[in-house]
């Protein structure tokens, strides 16, 4: 088993543009975190790229799952907190 993390630095970017032309089109869908890897890695102290995801599927409405066993996610309860509410409308 590799110890070896590769950070997508530019994940913010493609995700960005992809939920754009996604709301744009009204073409709304749940976006699931941790399909086959852990969002919040321990690295994720670091790079917080979680978060800066979160921000950007807030900015454009998108509803969210988010499956982790790890407790950094609690960081990100205020994020969670305003989608909530917003997807629920």
């Amino acid at each position: 088993m590799s110890e070896t993390v590769s950070v997508k630095v530019n994940a913010s970017k493609v995700l960005q543009r992809q939920l754009r032309r996604r709301a744009l089109r009204c073409e709304y869908g749940i976006i699931a975190l941790s399909t086959s890897t852990e969002p919040c890695m321990q690295i994720e102290r670091k790079y917080e790229r979680t978060r800066k995801l979160l921000k950007i599927i807030l900015k454009y409405r998108f509803p969210v799952h988010i499956l982790t066993k790890s407790n950094l996610i609690l960081r990100n309860l205020d994020l969670l907190r305003i989608m909530e509410r917003i997807t629920a409308l």
